[in-house]
């Protein structure tokens, strides 16, 4: 685990924050993107993984409900672990520094409580790449069949 400065008070701040402007600009167009998936999916129209990709849960209200909930569970979680082994250090000792132990324990607590949400990563994934290698293959023979005169159907 590597410990990093505030970066809010670098001399670089500029370059590694977003704006407010550019943050709601970035809202305003997933969320047109989320309510095109959204609509695919209701009129049963199957949007491909690369139509999706970074906006997989959102692809439905319950989806993304079920996010919100294991994630507000996972920070509580962490929080009230940190919190936990504050005030039994401050009750032994005056120092509040973190040992390499605690965050050992704070990051094990994050991976438990986000496994839920890495096993979904790791199948939208796979899911990608299979939809991915199916468009290469479309691709190569639509292009094979271009080349020998023929045409797809329509």
């Amino acid at each position: 685990m590597v410990m990093v400065a505030n970066l809010s008070d670098s001399p670089h701040k500029a370059d590694i924050w977003f704006t407010p402007d550019e943050l709601e600009s970035f809202k305003s167009n997933m969320m047109g993107y989320i309510r095109i998936v959204r609509l695919l999916i209701a009129k049963h129209r199957a949007p491909s993984a690369s139509n999706i990709l970074g906006l997989e849960k959102f692809l439905t209200v319950q989806l993304t409900e079920e996010y919100q909930i294991r994630r507000v569970v996972l920070i509580r979680k962490v929080v009230d672990s940190s919190a936990g082994q504050h005030s039994s250090k401050s009750s032994r000792r005056r120092s509040a520094a973190p040992s390499p132990g605690d965050a050992d324990r704070l990051a094990r607590i994050s991976a438990e409580n986000s496994k839920w949400a890495r096993e979904r990563a790791y199948v939208a994934a796979l899911f990608l790449e299979l939809d991915q290698e199916d468009e290469r293959l479309r691709d190569r023979k639509g292009a094979s069949s271009r080349s020998n005169g023929a045409s797809l159907p329509t």
